[in-house]
This record gives structure tokens, C-alpha cells and sequence, in this order.
């Protein structure tokens, strides 16, 4: 369980640099991060987003020191594009050599039929 804890701290609250080497600067870091994602939490429920949290704490960081209302208008942006999922690629067919008869033969292919 601990370590689910401090895995989902790593992800969600994006502690991957440590800031103090003493327990208490470690602790004041993990509660800082931990109100600031409570705080912003509750405001994408208030703007009833329906981003993913990744692509909302994109948005409130592009937008931290700018206005409200761009903010607001940019959660309610849709996609411009649209992904189709990973397409497949097709079998190219094989090349059909075209039959001339025995009139000229390659070289290679006489070495061929003499080596079988």
C-alpha cells in the first residue's frame, strides 16, 4: 500500500524533484502539492470540465498568469483534431514478373535453375 502511495504521489502530484533533503522540507513539499491539486480539483468540478486531469493541469499552467475568462474558454475548446487510432498498413501484393517465353533469359536466372 505504501508503495501504490508513493506511486500515485510520483504521477498525480508530480514530486519527481525533491526540493529539501530534510524530512520536514519533504513534508511541507508533499502537503503543498497535495492542497494544490485538492484546490485545483475542485475547480474542475465547479467548471464542470470533462478534460482528463492531465490535460486540465496543462491548461491551468499555460494559463496560470492570464485571465479567467481565457481560461474558462479554453476548457470549453474542443479538439481540433482527431485521432484515428494506430491505421494499418496494407500487405503491398507481390510483383508478377511478366512472361516474355524463352526468347532472352537472364543470366542470374540460368545460374538459378543450374545450381537447383
Amino acid at each position: 500500500m505504501i508503495e501504490l502511495f508513493f506511486k500515485w504521489i510520483k504521477q498525480h502530484l508530480r514530486l519527481t524533484k525533491i526540493w529539501s533533503t530534510k524530512p520536514q522540507g519533504i513534508w511541507n513539499q508533499m502537503f503543498l502539492s497535495l492542497i494544490a491539486y485538492g484546490l485545483s480539483l475542485i475547480v474542475k468540478l465547479q467548471t464542470n470540465s470533462n478534460k482528463s486531469a492531465w490535460e486540465f493541469f496543462r491548461l491551468l499552467q499555460t494559463y496560470l498568469f492570464k485571465t479567467v475568462g481565457s481560461f474558462k474558454r479554453a476548457l470549453k475548446r474542443k479538439k481540433k483534431r482527431t485521432s484515428k487510432g494506430r491505421q494499418k498498413v496494407p500487405i503491398p501484393k507481390p510483383k508478377v514478373k511478366p512472361d516474355f517465353g524463352d526468347v532472352a533469359l537472364d543470366k542470374t536466372e540460368l545460374k538459378k535453375k543450374k545450381h537447383k
